[in-house]
C-alpha cells in the first residue's frame, strides 16, 4: 500500500501504491499455470523487493514469539494505519504478513514458494510484472507453522476479528500440512537455470532446501499443530526428530530459532516429560559447556562483550541470535542465578548493535532523531540506491535511507565479483571501475572492522556487508523486547 505522509515523514513518502502488478501476477516459466493471482501485500524481504514464503513465515513466527515472550513491550501507538484500535501494533503487523501468506495458498492447501517482483526507486516506480513460483513442501510446511502459531496467539485475544482470523488460520495450517505430507518430493529451485530450467531471474534468495531443511520445517509445523490440536501424531513427529533439529553438540549462533522452537515445545503440557526434560538439559549443557557460548562471555573473549565464534554475511543477525540463546537460559534453565547473569550478558549484544563496537556505529540506519549521532548513513537497498539524489545516504541536505533498518554487519568473507580478475573486465560494464578501488575496509581488516558504509552494487557487492533483511530485523526485535519497558 502507499506510504503516505500521515504515517511517515515527507522524506520517505511514496504516495502511490507500489507493485500494482501484484494484482495480476502470473507464473514463472516452466511450471503449472495457476492463473492470474492477487498477491498484493506482504513485506519486501530485504534490499530487494521480492517476497519469499518460507522466510515470511519465519518472520511471522519470530514476531509472535517476541510478543508472547514480552507482551508488555508492544503498544498500540507506533503510527501505523492500525494504531489506536486496541490491539498491539506488532500483532497488526503480523496480520499483514499473514494476509499475504494466505494469498499464496492455493485451493489444495499448498503454498506457492516465492513471488518475484520488479525493482525501482521509489518502490512505486517499479512497473515490471510480478511472477510466482510453484508450491513446494518446504513453503507449505513453513506456512503451516505460521498459520498454526498465529491461530493460537490470535485465538487468545478478545477481539472478534482476531477470533475469526484464528479460526481461518487453524484450517489453513491443517490444509498446508496435508498437502506437504502428500507431496514430499516436490522441489523448485528459483533463479537457478542450471537445476531448474526457466527459473532464472525469479527473485534472488534461493527458496529450496535440502532434506534436512525440509525435516526441520516438518518438525516446526508439527510443534505448532500439536499445540493447536493436541493430536498425538504431531507430537510423535516432533519427538522422533527433535535430535536432528538441534544436534547434541549444539546450539551455535545459527540455531537460535531451532533451539527456541524445541524449548517452546518442551513447555507444552502434552509433551512427553522425559523428552521435554531432555530438550532443556541438552540446551543448558550446550550453552554452558560450549566454549563459544556462555563460557566465552565469562572468559571475556570479546572486548565489546558480544562474542561471536564466526563473523559471516549477516553477522548482525548472528548477534541477535546469539544474544537470544543467552536469554533462553533465563526462561528454560534450571538455575535462576545463571539465568539472571545470562540475560544481563545478552543485553550486551543489543549494546553492540547500538554502538558498542570498534566503529562506534549504531548499525540501525538514520537514527539521529532518536539521539544516535553516529548511525548507519547508507546501506544496500533498491529504494535507497547508490546514486539516488535523495536516498543514497544521509547528508546535511538529503534524508538518506529511512530510519531503523538494521544493516548486515561486518563480513570478513566479502569480496569483489570474480569478473574483476577473470579477464572479462565485467563484460565492459561501467562498474568495472569499482574493481580498481581498494575497498579496504571492508577487505583486509580484522573481523569486527570488516565493514564499510557503502551501497555500490555489482561488482562491488556491497549487499554482502550493508544490506538489510526482515530476518535481521526480527532477530533484533526478539532480542530487544526482553529489555523494553
Amino acid at each position: 500500500s502507499a506510504v503516505q505522509c500521515r504515517y511517515t515523514t515527507p522524506s520517505w513518502s511514496d504516495a502511490t501504491s507500489c507493485h500494482g502488478t501484484d494484482s495480476a501476477t502470473g507464473p514463472a516459466a516452466g511450471h503449472t499455470n495457476h492463473g492470474t493471482l492477487n498477491l498484493t501485500g506482504g513485506w519486501h524481504d530485504a534490499g530487494d523487493y521480492n517476497k519469499y514464503t518460507a522466510w515470511t513465515a519465519g518472520y511471522v513466527v519470530g514476531l509472535l514469539r517476541a510478543y508472547e515472550a514480552s507482551p508488555t513491550a508492544f503498544t498500540d501507538d507506533y503510527g501505523i494505519p492500525e494504531s489506536g484500535n486496541g490491539i498491539p501494533d506488532l500483532l497488526d503487523e503480523v496480520a499483514w504478513g499473514l494476509a499475504w501468506l494466505a494469498r499464496m495458498q492455493l485451493d489444495d492447501g499448498s503454498l506457492l514458494c516465492v513471488e518475484g517482483v520488479g525493482h525501482d526507486s521509489p518502490p512505486s516506480a517499479a512497473v515490471d510484472p510480478s511472477y510466482y513460483g510453484p508450491p513446494t513442501p518446504n513453503a507449505s510446511l513453513r506456512g503451516a507453522a505460521a498459520f498454526a502459531y498465529a491461530a493460537r496467539v490470535f485465538g487468545a485475544r478478545p477481539e472478534a476479528a482476531f477470533q475469526v482470523l484464528a479460526d481461518d488460520y487453524a484450517v489453513r495450517a491443517l490444509r498446508a500440512w496435508d498437502w506437504a505430507s502428500a507431496n514430499p518430493a516436490e522441489t523448485y529451485y528459483n533463479n537457478d537455470d542450471g537445476r531448474q530450467p526457466g527459473s532464472g531471474g525469479l527473485a534472488a534468495g534461493q527458496q529450496e532446501v535440502d532434506d534436512a531443511g525440509r525435516l526441520r520445517s516438518r518438525v516446526e509445523a508439527a510443534v505448532y499443530l500439536f499445540a493447536q490440536t493436541g493430536e498425538a501424531g504431531y507430537r510423535d513427529v516432533v519427538e522422533d526428530d527433535a535430535g536432528t533439529v538441534v544436534p547434541d553438540w549444539g546450539p551455535d549462533q545459527w540455531m537460535s530459532e531451532e533451539q527456541e522452537l524445541l524449548l517452546w515445545y518442551s513447555a507444552l503440557p502434552g509433551a512427553t516429560a522425559s523428552v521435554a526434560e531432555g530438550i532443556r538439559a541438552r540446551f543448558q549443557a550446550g550453552v554452558t559447556g560450549n566454549g563459544s557460548q556462555y563460557p566465552a562471555v565469562l572468559d571475556e573473549l570479546d572486548p565489546y562483550r558480544a562474542y561471536l565464534q564466526d563473523y559471516t554475511w549477516g553477522s548482525n543477525q548472528s548477534k541477535g541470535g546469539q544474544g537470544r540463546l543467552l536469554q533462553l537460559l533465563e526462561r528454560h534453565g534450571d538455575d535462576p542465578d545463571l539465568g539472571a547473569e545470562a540475560v544481563a550478558a545478552a543485553e550486551d549484544y543489543a549494546h553492540y548493535l547500538h554502538g558498542v563496537n570498534p566503529l562506534g556505529l549504531v548499525y540501525l540506519t538514520n537514527m539521529r532523531s532518536a539521539g544516535a549521532e553516529h548511525s548507519a548513513a547508507t546501506l544496500f537497498h533498491s529504494w535507497f540506491s547508490d546514486g539516488s539524489p535523495r536516498w543514497d545516504e544521509v547528508t546535511a541536505t538529503t534524508p538518506g535511507p529511512a530510519p531503523g533498518l538494521l544493516a548486515g554487519g561486518p563480513n570478513p568473507s566479502h569480496s569483489l565479483d570474480g569478473c574483476c580478475t577473470d579477464g572479462s573486465e565485467c563484460y565492459g560494464a561501467a562498474e568495472f571501475s569499482y574493481c580498481a578501488e581498494s575497498w579496504e575496509p571492508p577487505l583486509g581488516q580484522p573481523p569486527l572492522k570488516s565493514y564499510l558504509q557503502f551501497n555500490e552494487g555489482w561488482p562491488a557487492n556491497s549487499w554482502a556487508v550493508t544490506e538489510n533483511s526482515c530476518g535481521y530485523q526480527v532477530k533484533y526485535i526478539l532480542l530487544l523486547a526482553r529489555y523494553a519497558r
